[in-house]
């Protein structure tokens, strides 16, 4: 007959309510399309652009170890007292400062006929003796390589340099090698969770917004709720050991980007942006020697202070930088802009909401710990160790300076998992008449080259 359609129904055991969260299905390679999906909050996410950028690695447990080589191409010692001598050429023996020690202070750089030089005053020492029995207080018996040199080691200047093993005899005895030594330290996981939870009521009384649910309005927020637990967790989280009301929490030594660059990177509290601040960072990269490409995350009054001085100088029309094409999406997405060069280091600034206390939390405008502030963050790889599946050290591979570390069920697994319980969703499982909803993952902040990273507090 005609205008009949069909089959004007379907026979099913039972219909359902499903709830489903596209952010649970997020995986490494589908990670732009939820960026552009929670844009209004992914754009301004480090940890979002993170993964969007292919900077994620998967884990197989919560402890990760990392294996990191902050050596440089050759070692050298510092002293920890004044020593000198009266007689020209005379040997003076030297304490090893800690920190010229590793592995607790079982291993130094010296050994017997090294060559150093004081870089101070460009002085050659021979090491005569050594004694290794203090640990971390080596000693060295050393003398000016010319007789001339008046033996004088002034602690708070002196640097000594290797210089190598010089002028050995033919067919001389083996001497001490040098090795490098690499360090491991391990980092953890954190579990974030985030949670939703609706009566009936909630579920199917309509109120007053476009005659919707409570429920109906609000279930698309757990996405972009988790995305800011996330956030502030992985950048500002501090290791925690005093957790004990909260049912559910645990202490944890996990920790985020800022408190791993304020124990360990370079940290600047009271800086001043003038043409003196850029010069010391210029000297600072320089030492470091890690890269000379970094993206820039600020708050409002950084921003404000960094254009006006850019402004002044003229920096802003004279020497701005083109974006590299593969680069392009990423830096529109994420809104790295003012890309500048400046004593030869590229910088990409993004006004970073989350250092802007007023902005994502509505607390009184110019007001916060983290206001004046922005973060060095370096671009591009480094090699390093990353282990084997037994705890020790495996091959060198080359890394991003950071990228976010998360559990799965297997490599290439999804980031986060969505858990439901009650009748309102699944009938069989209970007779509460609840909807219970949450997001958990499994994720933390790996970072490589820690020196590298510059983190600026202005007065």
């Amino acid at each position: 007959m005609a205008g009949t359609s069909f089959p004007n129904g379907i026979s099913v055991p039972q219909v359902n309510l499903t709830v489903l969260s596209d952010f649970a299905l997020l995986k490494t390679e589908n990670a732009m399309d939820y960026v552009k999906e929670f844009q209004d909050v992914a754009k301004d996410s480090f940890i979002m652009k993170s993964i969007a950028s292919g900077n994620a690695k998967y884990t197989p447990q919560q402890t990760f170890r990392q294996y990191y080589d902050d050596n440089k191409m050759v070692q050298g010692f510092k002293v920890v007292a004044d020593v000198s001598s009266i007689t020209a050429g005379a040997a003076i023996t030297v304490t090893l400062s800690s920190l010229s020690h590793e592995q607790g202070g079982k291993y130094s750089p010296v050994a017997l006929g090294q060559i150093y030089k004081n870089d101070v005053n460009d002085t050659e020492w021979e090491v005569r003796a050594i004694n290794k029995s203090v640990a971390g207080a080596h000693t060295a018996t050393i003398a000016p390589a010319q007789a001339s040199t008046v033996p004088a080691v002034v602690a708070a200047t002196a640097y000594f340099i290797l210089q190598g093993y010089n002028s050995t005899k033919e067919a001389g005895s083996q001497r001490d090698g040098v090795y490098k030594f690499w360090g491991k330290r391990e980092r953890s996981l954190q579990i974030l969770n985030t949670y939703k939870s609706y009566t009936d009521l909630a579920m199917f009384e309509k109120i007053e917004q476009g005659d919707q649910s409570y429920y109906a309005i609000d279930k698309t927020n757990i996405e972009p709720e988790h995305m800011v637990t996330e956030e502030l967790t992985l950048v500002f989280g501090k290791a925690k050991d005093n957790l004990t009301l909260a049912v559910g929490n645990k202490n944890t030594t996990a920790q985020g980007m800022l408190p791993q660059i304020q124990a360990l990177g370079t940290y600047m509290p009271g800086a001043i942006i003038n043409k003196a601040f850029f010069q010391d960072m210029k000297r600072a990269n320089d030492a470091d020697g890690f890269t000379n490409k970094y993206e820039v995350l600020c708050d409002t009054e950084f921003q404000i202070l960094y254009q006006d001085f850019l402004v002044t100088e003229g920096v802003a029309n004279n020497i701005r930088v083109e974006i590299n094409p593969k680069d392009k999406e990423i830096q529109a997405v994420f809104d790295y802009a003012d890309t500048v060069k400046y004593y030869g280091v590229e910088i990409s600034l993004k006004n970073y909401p989350f250092f802007n206390s007023a902005r994502y939390a509505d607390a009184p405008i110019n007001t916060g710990f983290w206001r004046k502030t922005a973060v060095w963050l370096p671009v591009g790889t480094r090699n390093v160790n990353e282990g084997d599946a037994e705890g020790g050290r495996g091959a060198t591979v080359s890394v991003p300076y950071y990228r976010v570390r998360y559990m799965s069920d297997s490599e290439g697994g999804q980031m986060n998992f969505l858990n439901t319980s009650g009748a309102l969703l699944s009938p069989t499982s209970s007779t509460t008449r609840e909807a219970n909803i949450s997001l958990t993952s499994y994720k933390g902040l790996e970072m490589y080259g820690l020196k590298s990273f510059k983190l600026v507090k202005l007065a």
